[in-house]
């Protein structure tokens, strides 16, 4: 059985809804790892090489989900298709 069709007029807001559940738990895991890095007494450095790298996985991803927001902000943005030629396309980039 085939998944149903997202109308189109419903992606930014599905996108938007995505962008905040995911941001909230990159943060979280941002946080607990800073926290135990900061806190952990008696932590091996294996551990700490974990919480580091935990905390530098949740900030990665957090770029990414930056460019995500502006993708979903660009498409709540008015817009209206245009035909153009690729050779035109192709031009315009090789002089510029």
């Amino acid at each position: 059985m085939r998944d149903p069709e997202i109308p189109t007029s419903e992606v930014p807001d599905l996108l938007h809804a995505g962008l905040h559940e995911i941001g909230g738990s990159s943060g979280r895991i941002h946080r607990i790892a800073t926290l135990l890095e900061r806190r952990g007494k008696g932590l091996d450095e294996e551990v700490r090489s974990w919480l580091c790298h935990m905390a530098s996985a949740a900030a990665h991803l957090d770029v990414s989900l930056q460019a995500v927001r502006r993708y979903a902000e660009a498409l709540d943005l008015p817009h209206e298709r245009s035909a153009s030629s690729i050779l035109h396309v192709l031009h315009s980039a090789s002089v510029a």
